[in-house]
């Protein structure tokens, strides 16, 4: 099965995303080591999320039946990242 050129982009977003989402780890454990550079999302946002920076995320939700599960995925992600978030700030 050949994949679309749509696809790959949705493959490429999410695991930027899951990169990020390690990313957060990192900072709330207080590791010396923060992996910027694992995707193009991460190494951009680098001085945005270094440590004690004020960061907002921003979640688009959607009341559409079909877009369910995406909006379900973008809420637990954004809850997620937030309690990490809330716990670095305990560590610094």
């Amino acid at each position: 099965m050949r994949r679309t050129g749509r696809s790959t982009d949705a493959e490429r977003l999410a695991q930027s995303f899951t990169t990020l989402t390690t990313l957060v780890s990192f900072i709330s454990r207080g590791s010396r080591h923060v992996p910027y550079r694992d995707s193009k999302l991460t190494y951009l946002l680098k001085d945005c999320l270094a440590v004690g920076k004020p960061t907002v995320l921003l979640t688009t939700v959607s009341p559409a039946v079909q877009e369910y599960q995406i909006t379900l995925s973008a809420v637990k992600y954004a809850v997620r990242t937030k309690f990490q978030a809330d716990a670095s700030e305990k560590v610094w």
